[in-house]
């Protein structure tokens, strides 16, 4: 889902606040060692382009595509963990 909506991820995350600016995120990427991106499969398709853009995001970063298997579960869990992130944050 990040690869549909990683110019508001970069922004976000204070990479830079341009998130057009790819030159320092690719610095910033480089500098964490980044060097792959995950695709992972969960059967879900709801982002539209979605494969255009993981292949523009790691073509821009010069990451490898990754392809992992998930499953409903690694979704679910992934979401209680965000939910209980933002809720304790808030509390």
């Amino acid at each position: 889902m990040w690869a549909a909506n990683w110019r508001e991820m970069i922004r976000t995350a204070g990479l830079s606040k341009n998130p057009d600016d790819i030159k320092m995120s690719k610095f910033v990427f480089d500098y964490a060692g980044y060097k792959k991106v995950a695709r992972i499969n969960t059967g879900l398709v709801y982002e539209k382009d979605f494969e255009a853009c993981v292949r523009e995001f790691s073509r821009l970063f010069e990451f490898e595509i990754t392809d992992l298997e998930g499953t409903m579960k690694l979704v679910e869990n992934c979401y209680a963990k965000t939910k209980t992130s933002v809720l304790d944050s808030t509390a």
